[in-house]
């Protein structure tokens, strides 16, 4: 069964309402999300509420009912997260903040390191959280060998980096990370990054897709469509506009060739596209 965390409405919290009794189901969650096209819809204004976990349906409708929504699925069984960062204080850090959360925490200090923690005897992580910038294997070599291999390529990727450039992110999205975090970092950055990330590795696992595939990027945003891409090996392009801006990112087999928003082009274009996050996308196929 699954669990799920909740966010609660702004419009909810200047009402005063306080929830007590939030929220399991493991069912989908299509039919309870208030449509972002509705006239009182207030996903335009939002704040994330945790909340906490009860066993059964009716709750978890109860709460959708109150306000509560934009439910993201965590494993019941204690996903676990490898950490790859050569600076003590800020690996310690990240392990007292995913430990308490109650994630199952792996530790190495660089990307040579981390390869061995990936095929630890207990099972491969559930996600890879790691630095750029470390000695003997670099963030971004790492995340190579990770995604070449096809046990490990499925495994979520999250960079937590001094490095700000835009070639940076370009390269980090490329190779198919899914969110980029700059140092320094807050707690709800790091937490937010990690829920979102196993919920779209679920999403992309149990997803049935039908060609033509068009829809709202308020549901499927930019970086998840990449992400897409990569797995399935796909060819084609994703077409995606924002207000009055259009942009196009052309794949060949999973891998992002090139990118295009107007007169941008490259790591410039797809860093403007990588932070929309309303607006339309078409994906179009080929072979």
């Amino acid at each position: 069964m699954e669990a799920y965390r909740a966010s609660k409405d702004l419009l909810a919290e200047r009402s005063g309402f306080e929830p007590e009794v939030p929220l399991l189901a493991g069912q989908p969650l299509s039919r309870r999300l208030p449509s972002a096209n509705s006239a009182t819809s207030p996903l335009q204004n939002r704040l994330t509420y945790p909340v906490p976990f009860v066993k059964d349906t009716d709750s978890f409708f109860q709460a959708i009912d109150f306000g509560c929504y934009f439910c993201y699925p965590i494993n019941m069984n204690p996903s676990k997260i490898l950490i790859v960062e050569d600076e003590p204080s800020v690996l310690q850090v990240l392990q007292h903040l995913l430990s308490d959360e109650g994630y199952q925490v792996l530790a190495a200090h660089n990307g040579e390191e981390a390869l061995e923690k990936v095929y630890d005897p207990s099972g491969l992580p559930n996600l890879i959280l790691a630095d750029i910038m470390m000695p003997r294997m670099d963030g971004f070599e790492l995340c190579h060998h990770v995604r070449m291999e096809e046990e490990t390529r499925a495994i979520p990727f999250i960079f937590v980096t001094a490095k700000v450039s835009r070639a940076d992110r370009a390269k980090a999205y490329g190779l198919g990370v899914q969110r980029y975090i700059t140092k320094p970092f807050t707690r709800e950055q790091v937490l937010g990054a990690v829920r979102m990330a196993l919920a779209d590795s679920s999403r992309l696992i149990n997803l049935e897709v039908r060609m033509p595939l068009s829809g709202s990027l308020a549901a499927a945003s930019v970086p998840f469509l990449i992400e897409l891409f990569f797995q399935r090996r796909w060819k084609g392009k994703l077409k995606a506009s924002y207000e009055s801006q259009s942009g196009v990112l052309v794949f060949d087999h999973g891998d992002i060739s090139s990118v295009t928003l107007g007169l941008l082009s490259g790591g410039e274009a797809l860093e403007r596209m990588l932070a929309w996050e309303d607006g339309h996308f078409t994906i179009e196929q080929e072979g």
